[in-house]
């Protein structure tokens, strides 16, 4: 016990760690490393022998290591990188002092029923290596950072990152391999990436399940000296579930996560992406991006095998670089999962659809870009298949029997139908069975309890030319289905329609020509009178 109740001051870490507890039954330290920098608080004596130093929260002295220890008063689900030597002056370096407390708040959070958060006070903290995290955890700023990062409360920069050119390294990273990563979180931080070493990730999200990023801006340093864009192959956000395994080799699900008013701005037109969703899977799913904005980079996002289930973008901003430049696109999308949903967002340099580049389903609900489309609409809706079927409206005065256009993203007016052509490109490999183009469609409904009336199925029958010995009909059938997108009031009615191909079992067929056809939706039964002349011979 303490051989006295005197309440000492002390000015640092290291006149703590000269005290015991012959000297009082508690401490208040006036700094880490001195007065008001804001490594401060009020330390009590405990008999503890067991848990180790950890350099903020418990601290071992120095003439009695096995006596007994000075604890922390504080709340043990928040940690300061203050308490743990870290400055915020944009000269120390930091690394290892935010490791050291995001160590000590991972042992807090051990429990699963528990949740710890590391915080980070106003300043530029500099990095010279990865910062980890873990399942249960929070990193978090205190305030949300601005858009071109002057509003930033908190910065994180990598001046002095690591040199090393091989593979990629992160400002912020989930810990990967056999770790569960369930509920970690990154809040209102901003990231300057400012260095010259390719393939930096701001915020790499890798095998997380039900995390969120909230608030966070990945910068180019083009405000500061020395300025330095992203290097080649940089990503703002990667959100991947390529590294994660579970102790019986089995892949860790990224996904169920909210990522909100986001930022990547790396303010040169650096060979770099905005956000990246990979799954080497398929198993990410219903992961929403709301908020965002994407500026100065080569392609804005990249999506790859996301799951069947679904990824939104929503009230978003790209101010990318767009087809300006050979190769860079707003959007694009990889691998053979095919649900991404885009809601009202402002593309910057949309040019008449060849921003978008991606080889599955794409939806699209409020898409708009500068200058806006030709045509009168009255919302988005527009969809492509894994087949990259082009489709096009027959109000689009430039299509045709010969020659279809790209459907104009726009829902058009019309009460209860909607004609549209489509084409197949010569060279579409097709094979027996069924190929699957769905066409989305999106219905308002004031309440989520009383939803649209349930539609009936449509179906639809074209004819193809006989070149090339492919057999006829090529026949298209459809079925409504109707569901509600996650935390709206939006109803998406959906049309499958199904490409059957009567071909032998077993074969393939390539089409020598681009196959047109037009379809009308307002069909309620297998339908003959409204066939139409395809290109080609019928």
């Amino acid at each position: 016990m303490p051989s006295d109740t005197r309440i000492r001051l002390v000015d640092s870490m290291v006149d703590l760690r000269s005290l015991t507890w012959k000297d009082g039954a508690a401490v208040i330290l006036a700094g880490h490393a001195a007065p008001g920098d804001g490594g401060g608080g009020m330390f009590v004596w405990d008999a503890d022998i067991t848990t180790a130093d950890d350099g903020g929260t418990l601290i071992v002295p120095n003439a009695m290591p096995r006596q007994g220890c000075w604890k922390r008063v504080f709340d043990r689900f928040e940690y300061s990188v203050k308490w743990f030597g870290a400055r915020g002056d944009n000269i120390a370096d930091d690394t290892i002092a935010i490791q050291n407390t995001i160590e000590a708040a991972r042992h807090a959070a051990s429990n699963p029923n528990t949740a710890a958060s590391v915080l980070f006070p106003p300043g530029v903290y500099r990095v010279s290596d990865e910062i980890k995290g873990y399942g249960h955890l929070t990193l978090r700023g205190p305030t949300a950072a601005g858009v071109n990062g002057v509003a930033a409360a908190t910065l994180i920069t990598t001046t002095g990152f690591a040199a090393n050119t091989t593979g990629s390294r992160a400002v912020i990273r989930a810990a990967s391999r056999n770790v569960d990563n369930y509920g970690f979180s990154v809040e209102n931080l901003g990231i300057r990436i400012a260095t010259t070493r390719p393939n930096v990730i701001g915020v790499d999200f890798s095998s997380v399940w039900y995390g969120v990023v909230r608030g966070v801006a990945v910068l180019g340093n083009m405000t500061a000296s020395p300025r330095q864009p992203m290097s080649v192959g940089s990503v703002g956000f990667l959100f991947s579930d390529a590294d994660g395994l579970d102790a019986d080799g089995a892949p860790i699900a990224a996904g169920r996560a909210c990522f909100t008013n986001l930022v990547e701005r790396t303010s040169a037109a650096g060979v770099t992406t905005g956000y990246r969703f990979l799954s080497a899977y398929g198993n990410s799913t219903l992961q929403t991006v709301t908020s965002f904005w994407v500026s100065d980079c080569h392609t804005g996002v990249w999506t790859h095998s996301i799951g069947n289930v679904g990824l939104t973008f929503r009230d978003g901003y790209l101010e990318a670089q767009g087809v300006q430049l050979s190769g860079r696109k707003s959007f694009k999308h990889t691998g053979g999962y095919p649900f991404v949903t885009l809601m009202n967002i402002q593309d910057e340099f949309f040019d008449a659809g060849s921003d978008l580049a991606y080889g599955n389903t794409f939806c699209s609900v409020g898409y708009r870009g500068e200058p806006p489309a030709a045509g009168t609409f009255e919302g988005v809706v527009t969809a492509y298949s894994l087949r990259r079927i082009v489709v096009g409206n027959e109000d689009d005065p430039g299509a045709g029997e010969s020659e279809a256009k790209p459907l104009r993203p726009g829902v058009y007016k019309g009460a209860r139908s909607l004609s549209f052509w489509a084409k197949l490109p010569a060279n579409t490999e097709l094979s027996d069975g069924e190929n699957v183009f769905t066409y989305y469609s999106q219905i308002t409904s004031s309440s989520e309890a009383t939803p649209p009336p349930v539609l009936p199925d449509l179906y639809f029958t074209c004819h193809v030319s006989r070149d090339g010995g492919l057999k006829r009909p090529i026949s298209w059938s459809g079925r409504a289905e109707m569901s509600l997108f996650p935390g709206t009031s939006t109803w998406f009615l959906t049309y499958r329609l199904s490409l059957y191909v009567n071909l032998p079992a077993g074969t393939t067929f390539q089409l020598p020509q681009d196959l047109v056809f037009y379809l009308e939706t307002n069909q309620t039964t297998p339908a003959s009178s409204r066939n139409r002349k395809v290109s080609g011979r019928d």
